[in-house]
């Protein structure tokens, strides 16, 4: 859903600095509550590996950072601060999110050992 509102409102945008396209400022506000219950899932989820025995489990610190630096200071970031410029830019960093799919799959594939797969080729052919 990012990546398509990112390529609609790039490519929307006739004068990359001053144009604005209404999914921009929408689709932001769309995104941020999402991104707070990514940030709860993600604690609860290590609390509660925290809790069974002889498990360790990794914090997902750089992740959890990302997600409360998204939600804290590209939110206002892109809310308030551009005053409406840019939308362009908002857009193109919105299709970074088509290689999201591809980053999971090759999460999946390495947990279980099958990096040297066809499927693993397939994902790295899509990320590009």
């Amino acid at each position: 859903m990012a990546s398509s509102t990112g390529y609609i409102t790039a490519s929307s945008c006739e004068d990359i600095i001053k144009d604005q396209y209404w999914l921009t400022s929408t689709y932001i506000l769309f995104a941020m509550p999402y991104f707070v219950y990514e940030i709860y899932a993600m604690v609860m989820s290590y609390w509660y590996k925290q809790r069974v025995k002889d498990h360790k489990a990794d914090s997902g610190f750089l992740i959890v950072l990302q997600h409360v630096v998204m939600v804290t200071v590209c939110f206002l970031i892109s809310v308030f601060w551009r005053q409406g410029k840019g939308d362009y830019f908002q857009g193109v960093m919105l299709r970074a999110e088509l290689s999201t799919p591809s980053v999971c799959l090759g999460k999946i594939l390495n947990h279980y050992k099958q990096q040297h797969t066809p499927l693993d080729k397939h994902k790295a052919i899509m990320a590009y």
